[in-house]
C-alpha cells in the first residue's frame, strides 16, 4: 500500500478546493466523525453496563500525528474526551496510551 499524501484544508481559503482534493478530504473527515460517534456511543453504552471499564480508540500513528497534533485534535486531547491507543500499523506495535 502506497501512502497518500497530506491533504491540507484551510477554512479561510479563498481559492476554490479541486474537487479531487475536496472528495477526499470529505472521505476522511466522514470517517473520522464516524470513528468518534461510535466511540461516544460505545462510552456511553459502557458507562451504564460495565462503568469500571475503560474504553480506547485505536488508531494509526500517521492518522494520530495528521488530527491530533492539529489544534482541532489538541482540543479533543486537551479536554480528555476520548483515550487513544496509537499503533504502528506497519511495526504492528503500540506507540502510545493517551488516556
Amino acid at each position: 500500500m502506497t501512502e497518500s499524501p497530506p491533504i491540507y484544508l484551510d477554512c479561510h481559503a479563498t481559492t476554490p478546493s479541486d474537487r479531487r482534493v475536496a472528495e477526499l478530504m470529505l472521505h476522511y473527515m466522514t470517517v473520522v466523525e464516524n470513528a468518534l460517534g461510535q466511540y461516544v456511543l460505545y462510552y456511553d453504552i459502557m458507562q451504564d453496563i460495565e462503568p469500571e471499564r475503560s474504553l480506547y480508540l485505536a488508531i494509526k500513528k500517521d492518522v494520530f500525528e495528521d488530527i491530533f497534533e492539529e489544534p482541532i485534535g489538541e482540543v479533543l486531547l486537551r479536554n480528555k474526551r476520548l483515550s487513544l491507543i496509537v499503533f504502528d500499523e506497519k511495526k504492528e506495535a503500540i506507540c502510545q496510551w493517551i488516556s
